[in-house]
């Protein structure tokens, strides 16, 4: 463990460093939900990271209220498309 404690502290700064100007953008004038690269990447994770934790532990299973959760990120990642595609984040 403490080895790989001692890598990550060294890769994750190296990989920020690498990655900075896509991870670190100047904000555009309507906000987050204005690059809809980000808000999608966020929602995939956060459908992947429910869906591992409903299969890891076995605790829940698929239940209506997982699938609605889910159905949830699903419509909030067509909101924000939608949204991206407004005046505010296409000025002119």
């Amino acid at each position: 463990m403490l080895v790989s404690g001692i890598g990550t502290l060294l890769i994750l700064p190296a990989l920020a460093r690498f990655f900075e100007s896509a991870l670190f953008k100047v904000p555009a004038a309507g906000g987050g939900f204005c690059n809809p690269v980000s808000c999608i990447s966020i929602l995939i994770i956060a459908i992947i990271s429910i869906t591992y934790g409903i299969h890891q532990f076995g605790v829940a299973g698929w239940t209506p209220l997982v699938w609605g959760v889910v159905a949830g990120l699903f419509a909030t990642a067509i909101g924000c498309h939608l949204a991206s595609k407004t005046e505010i984040c296409n000025p002119g």
